[in-house]
């Protein structure tokens, strides 16, 4: 009978440590989902080399806890990405914001373009995986077609999905694109592949 009652005691605290983690990840994810949407909106109300290398990146599949993610002040957006097919809508920071890296944000890689320089290379990676920070978890559902958009300084640029590829997890990530398109790449890790990452390679079609 006693060790019926440790074995009751055990599974219960299993149960209840597998709730917390669920519960955990959830409330960061409608807590994210609300910064990001208060952002959005302080945005909207605000208005307005050679790209053919290898760039360093690390961008690991997020499994598990991750730290506490840093309050809404000095995350104020410089533009926004949204991607229709997949219901993305995202703010990006500046470069030289401390948001401005993989466990924050969704980030914009050096080097990189904004989308008003002409035949530049817009370059963003992000978090794919499970976590409440993995903001790219649904790229993988894309297809040669779908439609994305960058909003800066109060001008929307239209791109295409013109190419996807996978590359090993080296920390560098080369970028194929015609040099002659302006264009935007985004990073992520591959869904179920802990030793690939996968690149999306979208074309202006302005």
């Amino acid at each position: 009978m006693k060790r019926k009652k440790i074995v009751i005691t055990i599974s219960l605290l299993i149960i209840s440590f597998g709730l917390f983690l669920l519960s955990y990840n959830y409330f960061m994810e409608q807590k994210l989902a609300v910064y990001n949407s208060m952002n959005l909106q302080l945005y909207s109300l605000e208005g307005p080399e050679e790209e053919d290398l290898s760039v360093q990146v690390e961008v690991n599949d997020i499994e598990g806890e991750e730290e506490p993610v840093p309050e809404v002040s000095g995350r104020e957006y410089i533009a926004t990405l949204k991607i229709p097919a997949i219901s993305l809508n995202l703010g990006l920071v500046s470069p030289d914001s401390p948001y401005n890296n993989v466990d924050s944000n969704i980030t914009i890689i050096s080097p990189s373009d904004m989308p008003d320089v002409e035949k530049g290379n817009l370059i963003i990676a992000g978090h794919s995986g499970t976590g409440y920070l993995a903001f790219f978890r649904n790229l993988y559902r894309l297809q040669i077609g779908a439609q994305a958009s960058v909003t800066y300084n109060g001008v929307q640029y239209n791109y295409r999905l013109v190419d996807i590829y996978f590359e090993e997890k080296t920390g560098y990530v080369s970028i194929h694109r015609d040099q002659n398109k302006k264009t935007l790449t985004l990073i992520t890790c591959t869904k179920d592949n802990d030793t690939m990452q996968t690149i999306y390679i979208f074309e202006a079609t302005e």
